[in-house]
C-alpha cells in the first residue's frame, strides 16, 4: 500500500520514486540480514501513508527517529555483526541477500549480466559435511568450523547446481570439479563475490571472514539510506 500511495503523489518520470524505492529496499533488507520481525510492518507503513511521507527527507527522519525501537533501521555495527555472524536465515532469504549483492556488484559496461533470480542456488563453500574430506578439526576448533559454514561469507550463489559429490569435496576438487563433474571454477565464473575464492588454493575460516568483509562492504553502499537521500 505504501508504494502505491509514492506511485499516486510522485510523477511516474519523477527521479524521487526511484529514491524512495531504494531507502526502502536499504530498509528492508538491513532488517532481514539482520533477523528483525516483521510483524509491525503494517502498522508502520501505515502510519507512514497517514503522515504523508512523500519525500527522501521524510521518510529518512522516520527511519533515523528510532522512536519505533520494533522497526528500527539497523545502523551499520549491527549489519556487519549479521554478517559475520552463524546464519539463521532460510536459504531462501540467504539467496535473496546474495543476488541482491551481486547484482549491485556486477560492473557497469560489462557484456554479460546477471540472470533472473530463480536460475541461482545457494552453495555452501565449505560444505556442512567438511569431516569427510578436509582438514580434520575437532573440539572446540571444529564446532568454530560448523558455525563459520553458516555465515554468509561462506554462502554463494551461483547459476549450476554443482553434482552432490563435487559439492562435498575437498577445496581442490569442489573448484575444478572432475572429468564429469563441474566445480565453482566454471559455475561460478564470473561472480564479483567469488573472485577471491576462485583465485585461492585453499578455503578456511580466515577466508570466510575476509570474504563476509567484503559482503559487509558492499552493503553498507547499496544499503544506505544516508547516502540515497
Amino acid at each position: 500500500p505504501y508504494v502505491l500511495y509514492l506511485r499516486s503523489c510522485i510523477p511516474e518520470e519523477d527521479a524521487v520514486f526511484e529514491q524512495m524505492l531504494g531507502i526502502l529496499e536499504a530498509f528492508v533488507m538491513r532488517r532481514v540480514v539482520c533477523r528483525e520481525t516483521t510483524k509491525n510492518y503494517n502498522r508502520f507503513f501505515n502510519g507512514l501513508i497517514r503522515d504523508c511521507v512523500n519525500t527522501p527527507d521524510k521518510l529518512a527522519a522516520k527511519l533515523f527517529s528510532r522512536d519505533d525501537i520494533p522497526t528500527m533501521y539497523p545502523d551499520d555495527e549491527v549489519l556487519r555483526a549479521s554478517i559475520r555472524h552463524e546464519w539463521r536465515l532460510t536459504s531462501l532469504q540467504a539467496r535473496g541477500i546474495l543476488y541482491l549483492l551481486e547484482t549491485a556488484m556486477w560492473p557497469e559496461g560489462s557484456s554479460t549480466a546477471m540472470l533472473g533470480f530463480k536460475s541461482y542456488s545457494l552453495e555452501h563453500l565449505m560444505p556442512k559435511k567438511w569431516r569427510n574430506h578436509w582438514e580434520q578439526l575437532s573440539g572446540e576448533e571444529g564446532e568454530k568450523r560448523d558455525k563459520a559454514l553458516l555465515t554468509l561469507g561462506n554462502l554463494a550463489v551461483i547459476p549450476q547446481k554443482l553434482n552432490g559429490a563435487i559439492s562435498d569435496s575437498e577445496w581442490k576438487v569442489k573448484k575444478s570439479g572432475t572429468k564429469n563433474k563441474e566445480g565453482l571454477s566454471l559455475c561460478a565464473a564470473g561472480l564479483p563475490s567469488m573472485v577471491e575464492p576462485l583465485a585461492s588454493e585453499i578455503w578456511n575460516e580466515a577466508l570466510i571472514s575476509a570474504r563476509a568483509d567484503k559482503l559487509y562492504n558492499y552493503a553498507v553502499i547499496v544499503w544506505n539510506v544516508r547516502q540515497i537521500h
